[in-house]
């Protein structure tokens, strides 16, 4: 066991793990269901997992997943790619429908965080300051307070979608404990900040954690596990939980053609195995 393996625990008031699906990504896009993922988790010893929109029958899945996440108390998260700025005022007001179709479905599944994108495509960051702008995010942050599901927008893999300024406006005009950040660590690198920096400037705001990690590849980087590359992600998470941090971390990175060495990888580095 690594010496720190108090970094991480399970439960408590300790930060908790969770998988992603997206570890399954080829798996899923060649017919794998996301439900027999939950048979994984046991032997990660994970608190649950992240889901994504790999459905091929998304009403019946939906169905029969929700009550084994509740017979066994598995966390849960669901990762749409809904954003909420777009490039003119009518389809960033349809982008906001598109989230609280979202946040719907998130209900069903039995998801209490709903991570999501700053934007789908290009967007206007001036509409942050426009009072209808705020109304529509009002309407959706109050539906997913009904449901008790806290909406987490994430920091993206480029300089437009990663940019720690904007997250941080657009987090402190809603001002609001159900409109948090998803602090990927890894996608600040792409935008041009150090993730210590980033952290440091949205710390208070972050409500959903994704720990990958990222390689050189040449002509850049690509998304791998934690401890193979160039963030310090375990120093990252021991930040996060000097913060008091307690949420959900899921391990979300692309785990090719055996996931669940990957994630043994990962929580070895991580200290909790």
């Amino acid at each position: 066991m690594h010496e720190n393996s108090d970094l991480l625990k399970m439960g408590g008031d300790e930060m908790k793990l969770i998988i992603s699906s997206v570890l399954w990504e080829k798996q899923l896009k060649e017919g794998l269901h996301q439900i027999k993922l939950l048979e994984k988790i046991p032997e990660t010893r994970c608190a649950g997992i992240e889901f994504r929109p790999f459905w091929h029958n998304l009403d019946q899945e939906v169905a029969e997943i929700k009550p084994i996440l509740a017979s066994k108390k598995y966390a849960c998260v669901y990762a749409c790619n809904d954003g909420v700025l777009a490039d003119t005022r009518e389809n960033t007001i349809q982008a906001i429908a598109a989230l609280m179709t979202s946040i719907h479905l998130a209900d069903q599944l039995g998801a209490k965080i709903l991570r999501l994108n700053v934007a789908v495509d290009s967007y206007s960051p001036e509409f942050i300051k426009a009072t209808w702008w705020k109304a529509e995010m009002e309407k959706a942050i109050a539906l997913a307070a009904k449901y008790q599901i806290i909406l987490a927008v994430e920091n993206g893999p480029n300089k437009e979608k990663g940019d720690a300024r904007i997250l941080h406006e657009m987090l402190s005009t809603m001002n609001s404990l159900w409109f948090r950040l998803t602090f990927d660590t890894a996608n600040w690198i792409y935008a041009g900040y150090q993730p210590e920096e980033a952290f440091e400037l949205l710390s208070s705001y972050i409500g959903y954690v994704h720990l990958k990690d990222l390689v050189a590849d040449g002509t850049g980087y690509k998304h791998s596990y934690p401890g193979s590359g160039n963030v310090d992600v375990k120093g990252l998470a021991a930040r996060l939980k000097l913060r008091g941090y307690n949420g959900l971390a899921a391990l979300e990175f692309p785990g090719g053609e055996d996931p669940m060495r990957r994630i043994q990888d990962s929580l070895c580095y991580l200290g909790d195995r």
